[in-house]
Parts: C-alpha cells; structure tokens; sequence
C-alpha cells in the first residue's frame, strides 16, 4: 500500500508541469511502473527492503527527470509548431498581397499606354497625360506603388477618368452650336419677299430652340419671322391662318420678355403682334390693347433711340389715334374707357424721325408721311412724298400694300398723275 502511494505521488509531481505536455506526464507514469515492478519481483526473490525502497525512490526520481525532460521538450516542440504555422499563413497572405499589387502595377502600365495611344488619335484633349504617380509604373515595387497610391489619396480612384476634360469639350461643342445670328438675320431679311424662305428660317429657330430654349436672340428672330409669313398667308386671304401666326409671334415675345426684358427687339415685336391682333378684337379689347402697344414701342425706343423702325411704328399708332374723332373718343370713353391721345403733328414728328435714321428707300415710312401732310392740309407736301413713294422699289407684301395705297391717293390729289 506504501509503494502505490509512492507511485501516486510520483504521478503528481510529474502532473504540476504545466509547461509539458500530456505525452510527457503519461511517459513518467510508465516508467515508473516499469521500475516498481523490477523492485516488487526482487523483493519476491528474497531481497531486502532497503534494497525495494531504493528502487522505488529511483523509480520516482527517474518518473519525474524523465516526465520534465519529455513535458519540456514536447511542449517546446508544440509551441515552435504553433508559431511556424502563422508564419506560413503570413508569407501565403503575403504572396498573395504581392500577385495582387504585380497586377495592379501591370494594369496601370497598360492604362497608361492606352491612354497614350488614345490620345495620340486626338480623342482625348490636348495634353492630357495621367498624374506622373499614374503613368506607366512596369518594374515598379510594391513600395513605390504605393507610394505612388498615397501621393494620389484626393484624386479619384480609378486609374484614370474616362470622363476627363469632358466639360471642356462640352464648352467648346456649345460654342460651335450657338446660333449664327448673322445667317438668321439674312434670311430674316430675305423671308419678307419669300414665303418659302420663311418656312425654312422658321424650320431653323425651332430646331435651335430646342436647344437653347431661353434664348432671347432667337426668341424674338422666331416671332419676326412668324409675323412676315403672316403677310404672306393674308396675300391669300387666309384670315385665321394669319391670326394663328400672329398670336404665336406674341407668345414667343412674352417668353422672351420674362428671360429678359431689357432687349428692344422682343419690345417691338410684341408691340408689332399685338398691333396687327387689333383688327381681330372689340372696341374695349382694341383700348387696352393700344395702350400695351404704346407702352413697349416706348420702352424699346428707350433702350435704342436710334433704331428707325422703332420711330416708324410710333408714328403708325400716333397716326391711327389721332385718327379718332372727338364723338368716338367720348363714346369709347363712356363704354370702355379713355383710348390714348395723340396727334398728326406727333405722328409726323416720328415718321421723320425714321426717315431720318434710314439709309434706304422705305415706302410705307414715305406713305405715311404723306397721309400725315394730307390731315394737316399740307397737299403739295403730301403729293411730293407719295411720288417718291411710288418710285421707289417694290418687293416685299408690305410694299405692295403700300404701292395700292399710294397710287389711289395720287389719284386723288394730283390730276397730273397717269398709272398707266
């Protein structure tokens, strides 16, 4: 019973190191029960005590040296095997880190050469090149790759955009595209004798309109050229056809007055439209109407007090004002209100105004001035402008309108005067 306490004790003092493994405890174990039974057989055979006990205590020391020795050696083994393990793991994350760099560094190499290539073919702007940390890096290390990535931390992250240097390209497409406002205004100029001509500048300002909607230029170039095919539809009698045009000339007006209603054309050409939409309205209509019309053909004479046509059409609606007699002002005043006041005296001073501002023959300004001297009793004035008015040329419809008017009255004014 002592001797297996002793064996006991002996399996828990090599139990305590912590440090050896399970392997190394069981190995004491064993061969201390291998000694204990060398001692046991020689006590069997008639050996002392002495002799069994000194065993048994080199039994118990070889357990624990042996048990040390193997635990620490083991465990020593165990813990360089767990260390190796992590750095294996660490030189595959690293092969795999550096084949993932290598690629980058080649892709970026090749980026660099396409773009290169692009370039050269005029695609991209001129001198447009990667960053100098982006351009071609083949045989770079990982370190100066990314180097070169940090260098770059504010840019963008791809290797280099696609999209670069579109705005500018944009910019310089728009400018290309604006509308040539010489052109339009050359056929605006020749729409007035050319229906067809007409028709197409029309064709031409919408198309440009979709692209630039708000543009003021070709707001009130649109409503001018709606206006002239107007005249060419009412040479055929089309009555509502010519209203629509006009009301549409008006409405483009009024859009070009809220982007900007500091430009005198969009001024006059609405005075214009809502000019000729009077001969479609009541009396009322016709007052209110007047007084819109006066107001824009002042405003835009304010804005350009040298544009003839501006004083040409003031004096047209002076004329007509003065016009109205004294028993239809009341009556108009009594049911619709006070029409505008004006004079011949001031009509006259308007149309001189414009034939003075004109560097060509204009017979619906000369016309007027004549039907001016004519209200004023002025009749050997008058005869002497409608001369000049019937001699000079004849090639839009307003002046063959004017021409029709001008012959009646020399008819009835100078005896001297033969159509034929």
């Amino acid at each position: 019973g002592c001797r297996w306490r002793v064996v006991v004790w002996a399996w828990l003092l090599a139990t305590p190191t912590r440090r050896c493994a399970i392997f190394g405890d069981y190995l004491a174990v064993v061969i201390f029960l291998l000694l204990q039974l060398c001692a046991m057989s020689s006590s069997s055979s008639g050996s002392g005590s002495l002799v069994s006990w000194s065993v048994t205590a080199a039994g118990v020391l070889a357990g624990l040296g042996a048990g040390y020795a193997l635990g620490m050696s083991s465990s020593s083994w165990l813990t360089s095997s767990r260390s190796r393990r992590p750095s294996r793991a660490a030189a595959v994350e690293g092969n795999v880190s550096g084949n993932l760099v290598a690629a980058l560094v080649e892709l970026t190499a090749e980026i660099a050469r396409l773009r290169q290539t692009v370039e050269s073919c005029g695609v991209l702007p001129c001198g447009g090149q990667l960053p100098p940390s982006r351009r071609s890096m083949r045989g770079a290390s990982t370190a100066d790759f990314v180097s070169a990535q940090e260098d770059n931390t504010e840019s963008d992250d791809e290797f280099f955009d696609p999209n670069e240097g579109e705005g500018e390209r944009e910019g310089e497409g728009e400018s290309s595209k604006m509308p040539d406002y010489g052109q339009l205004d050359e056929l605006g100029h020749s729409c007035q004798a050319n229906q067809d001509t007409c028709e197409t500048l029309i064709r031409q300002i919408r198309t440009a309109l979709s692209e630039f909607e708000d543009d003021v230029g070709l707001l009130w170039r649109l409503a001018r050229a709606l206006f002239h095919l107007s005249n060419h539809v009412e040479q055929e009698r089309d009555t509502e056809g010519q209203k629509q045009l006009v009301q549409e000339a008006l409405e483009q007006c009024e859009r070009g007055l809220e982007v900007d209603d500091g430009v005198w054309e969009v001024h006059q050409w609405y005075a214009i439209a809502i000019g000729s939409l009077t001969k479609y309205e009541g009396t009322q209509r016709k007052i209110e109407m007047g007084y819109k019309y006066k107001e824009h053909i002042d405003k835009a004479i304010s804005l350009s007090p040298e544009e003839k046509t501006l004083h040409h059409l003031r004096g047209r609606f002076c004329y007509e004002v003065a016009g109205v007699s004294w028993l239809e002002k009341k009556a108009a005043a009594a049911l619709f209100g006070s029409p505008p006041e004006s004079s011949y005296e001031e009509a006259l001073e308007s149309l001189m105004k414009a034939e003075e501002r004109s560097s060509e023959d204009w017979k619906t300004n000369a016309l007027y001035i004549a039907k001016c001297h004519l209200k004023l009793s002025d009749v050997p004035t008058a005869v002497e402008w409608l001369h000049k008015a019937h001699n000079m040329p004849t090639s839009t419809p307003e002046d063959f309108t004017a021409q029709t008017e001008v012959e009646e009255l020399l008819t009835q004014n100078d005896p001297t005067f033969d159509n034929n």
